[in-house]
């Protein structure tokens, strides 16, 4: 049952960025209605829509990095190797998003988004020095 119900969380985690990023992507054009904007505001705060709709699967991709990470570390636990790999490859996709697509409408958001994954690179290099990793 435990099993089960396991499953089924992680299908609703999973799907619930996607689905919702799907609604937003194909009513864009609502998403700077008043009415629209009371209800869901929340889940696109500070995203710059004037620019492009690629921006609204940005939350998408931090959800899901987000469960990868905690998924890397629940199954990964014996690998540092692999745990290693996939936080920078996380960081390094992140880095190029947020430089390429720069979704915030306010650069300093944007700048401190990469201030943030720098910072968490240099963790992870600093990780390799202290952990046997090899």
């Amino acid at each position: 049952m435990q099993s089960i119900l396991a499953i089924i969380s992680f299908v609703v985690l999973l799907a619930f960025p996607i689905v919702s990023a799907m609604l937003f992507w194909n009513n864009f054009e609502l998403l700077t209605d008043k009415e629209v904007m009371l209800k869901y505001y929340a889940y696109y705060t500070d995203l710059d829509l004037t620019e492009s709709a690629h921006v609204v699967w940005y939350p998408v991709y931090f959800m899901l990095r987000r469960l990868m990470l905690g998924l890397t570390i629940v199954f990964l636990d014996q690998t540092v190797i692999w745990q290693i790999a996939s936080k920078t490859t996380l960081v390094l996709t992140s880095v190029f998003l947020v430089g390429k697509i720069k979704p915030f409408n306010d650069p300093f958001k944007n700048w401190m988004e990469q201030l943030n994954e720098a910072l968490l690179m240099f963790v992870v290099y600093h990780i390799m020095c202290f952990t046997p990793f090899l």
